[in-house]
């Protein structure tokens, strides 16, 4: 987390919440606490987002940023079994970009996200930042780069726009002697984006929303601004202003009507806003107060409990019956770990329920919690903390539309120890969730080992059978399980990329481990006939892990 002062022209602060800066030149030494490295040098994950399908919810795509001593990178990965295997996307933003722009080197980069509309087209965006490290003063003129592509395939591979039609907005900016000045060029800086497309069957639907913070180099025109792309287009129309401020942390959803809501944080008031547009992006509503906060964004190093990049951290769903749900963190004083807070709206936003206190309901502070919603249900993740700082993943179920919560469910099969890996390690910004009426999919960084990786957990509500099913997604090996077993036999499919040793253990539904037995697997498929005699009718969870102690889980049942 990294604030720059442009003192050259004007006073004010400019908060790069989601850009992480990337150590490839001497003079961005100066920018080294803006550097999320791991301990251990290894590669980082972090700031994944998920989108499903809404015509065919075995097809989603999950991206996140890649980070690691000197570079910063995107990865994409599309699933069309409902994520029980995932494949690396052909699409590089990076190189797209960089073979677009031959004379720069990209210096920064972050927050890739996506959206599918009504016809199962996907789209994606990111924001890049480059500059010209041949100059004598590369900082001087860096170029902000924010681009969308789209796909017809799922994500297997996108394509780009022609010339700046690629860019949803960009700028030019100076990044002199650790001051910032905004050029008067295009848009200025437009961080922090998020995407909604309209799925209803309105006057609007297809539109393709992009809500962003934006800078200009006006400080009088800062806010929070959207872009629309209407469905027969090829190009976004000019910006809308939804809020004037120092709004952040943003979230943009259409509701089943058409209604476009955007959720935010305003850091200099300390308040968790929402505003929204009936006329398909063109004008928004007053701001309606959701939340009057303590520290929503702890820019003073001094006050990070977690980690150097936190913040509010809002996250955002709608419910089948155009209910809108938020969770967000807090900084309070006096307290050594965040608060996290929930709140539902029944009216469209122009009230929302007293925020309720997560570590009510989970088993301890939580931190970055994410929300997902389908039909009446409702859906809140988040790291649990101990008073270690040590955290594991829960997930906690509403039926009733958020009106009440069931017991927590832990997700995760390892423990990240916040404490031992520091502050600097990059985590991200933000997690992400998705789901469908029955099946769920939370996303976290989990730094239990050989760095921090994006994990998913993937959970059927509908089973109530408290079984997880977990999936790194970006691993060296992957695991089926033929559906029923009888005849007293598990029958394993083990693809992997290396040999090497994998643990197997079964556990029942009450937790007891059943079956343990490390296996050595060729690269390649490998596959195992494992002898249960004397397990009892029911589900079980098979958990394999590598050498280097990642993790995957599948769920099977026996008759």
């Amino acid at each position: 987390m990294k604030t720059i002062n442009t003192k050259s022209i004007r006073s004010r602060c400019i908060c790069f919440f989601s850009l992480l800066l990337i150590s490839s030149y001497p003079l961005m030494a100066q920018f080294d606490q803006a550097i999320s490295g791991s301990t251990n040098n290894s590669v980082d994950e972090g700031e994944a987002h998920i989108a499903i399908d809404p015509n065919d919810s075995s097809k989603m795509i999950v991206g996140y940023m890649e980070t690691e001593a000197g570079y910063v990178n995107f990865k994409i990965y599309h699933s069309e079994d409902g994520g029980n295997s995932w494949n690396s996307s052909s699409f590089d933003p990076v190189s797209q970009l960089s073979d677009s722009i031959p004379t720069h080197s990209l210096i920064g980069g972050g927050d890739i996200v996506f959206a599918y509309d009504k016809n199962s087209k996907l789209y994606c965006s990111w924001i890049t930042l480059f500059a010209n490290l041949n100059l004598s003063n590369p900082l001087d003129t860096c170029l902000w780069k924010a681009t969308w592509a789209t796909s017809n395939n799922n994500g297997a591979s996108f394509s780009l726009e022609a010339n700046d039609e690629k860019y949803f907005a960009q700028g030019k900016i100076s990044l002199n002697n650790g001051s910032l000045d905004v050029y008067d060029f295009e848009d200025g800086i437009a961080d922090r984006q998020w995407m909604s497309v309209d799925l209803s069957n309105g006057i609007y639907q297809n539109n393709l929303y992009v809500g962003y913070i934006n800078y200009p180099s006006a400080i009088t025109n800062t806010g929070l601004k959207v872009k629309v792309k209407n469905g027969g287009n090829n190009q976004f129309g000019s910006e809308s202003v939804a809020y004037s401020g120092n709004g952040h942390f943003t979230n943009i959803s259409t509701d089943n009507n058409g209604v476009l809501h955007y959720t935010f944080a305003d850091i200099q008031q300390n308040k968790i806003l929402h505003v929204s547009s009936n006329d398909g992006g063109q004008t928004f509503s007053s701001p309606n107060t959701i939340y009057n906060g303590s520290d929503l964004f702890p820019s003073n190093a001094a006050n990070h409990k977690i980690n150097e990049r936190e913040n509010a951290a809002p996250s955002f769903a709608i419910d089948g019956d155009n209910n809108l749900h938020l969770v967000w963190n807090d900084f309070l004083p006096n307290e050594l770990q965040p608060t996290s807070f929930y709140s539902r709206s029944t009216n469209g936003g122009l009230n929302w329920s007293t925020p309720l206190i997560l570590d009510t309901i989970f088993p301890g502070n939580v931190f970055m919690p994410t929300v997902s919603a389908f039909g009446n249900r409702v859906s809140i993740g988040g790291n649990v903390l101990n008073d270690n700082d040590s955290s594991e993943y829960y997930i906690i179920l509403s039926s009733n539309g958020g009106q009440s919560f069931n017991a927590s469910a832990k997700l995760s099969s390892g423990i990240t120890d916040f404490n031992a890996i520091g502050l600097s390690v990059f985590v991200g910004d933000y997690s992400s969730a998705a789901r469908t009426a029955c099946t769920i999919y939370n996303l976290w960084t989990d730094c239990r080992s050989n760095g921090c990786k994006q994990y998913i957990a993937k959970y059927n509500e509908c089973e109530h059978l408290n079984v997880v099913e977990l999936t790194p997604i970006d691993s060296d090996f992957s695991i089926n399980v033929y559906p029923t077993i009888t005849d007293n036999i598990v029958n394993v499919e083990l693809e992997s990329e290396t040999t090497g040793n994998f643990e197997f253990a079964i556990y029942s539904l009450n937790g007891n481990k059943v079956f343990e037995k490390v296996y050595t697997a060729k690269s390649g498929t490998s596959t195992y006939e494992i002898g249960v005699p004397n397990l009892t009718s029911g589900a079980y969870l098979l958990m394999v892990s590598d050498q280097k102690n990642t993790i995957t889980t599948r769920r099977f049942f026996k008759n």
